[in-house]
């Protein structure tokens, strides 16, 4: 996701700066065409991206617990 996200920031750099000098591009390298083509595959890849850290987060959370205790018992 951070590389979408630096990826989307150039080319908002990029649009910034052909916009400043008054023009629009054109063509198939139209950073405003590829910059709605990237959203997009950001938008579509997302759930599963969330989902994905929602289960690495809980199996952090499950092995934490189980360290825990055994340092607890550990120490009785």
């Amino acid at each position: 996701m951070t590389f979408y996200a630096c990826r989307m920031s150039g080319k908002l750099d990029d649009l910034t700066r052909r916009v400043s000098k008054g023009g629009r591009g054109g063509g198939e390298s139209d950073p405003l065409i590829t910059l709605a083509q990237e959203s997009f595959d950001i938008l579509t890849i997302l759930p599963t991206y969330i989902e994905n850290a929602k289960e690495s987060i809980g199996n952090l959370s499950g092995q934490m617990i189980v360290i825990t205790l055994r340092l607890l018992s550990v120490q009785k």
